[in-house]
């Protein structure tokens, strides 16, 4: 269905080894653990209350600055 319909991107699911871009969402401190070395991670979201010791990451409820980043990607430029 996505084939036929004039979409700017998809969220897919998993596919964490796959060569693209990818925004990663993290629940806790140990989710970050485990995905903070995958390779191609253009945005990080994370919770509010979480710490990932000075990574680079949004707060989810940071709307404003989520909707700059994919406004930015979305031109081709990253933040």
């Amino acid at each position: 269905m996505a084939a036929k319909a004039e979409t700017d991107f998809i969220f897919v699911e998993g596919f964490k080894d796959a060569p693209y871009e990818k925004i990663v969402l993290i629940r806790s401190e140990w989710d970050w653990l485990e995905l903070k070395s995958l390779k191609g991670a253009a945005l990080v979201i994370k919770p509010e209350d979480v710490n990932l010791n000075g990574s680079a990451a949004i707060d989810r409820n940071d709307n404003a600055q989520i909707e700059a980043w994919f406004a930015a990607w979305m031109e081709g430029n990253s933040i």
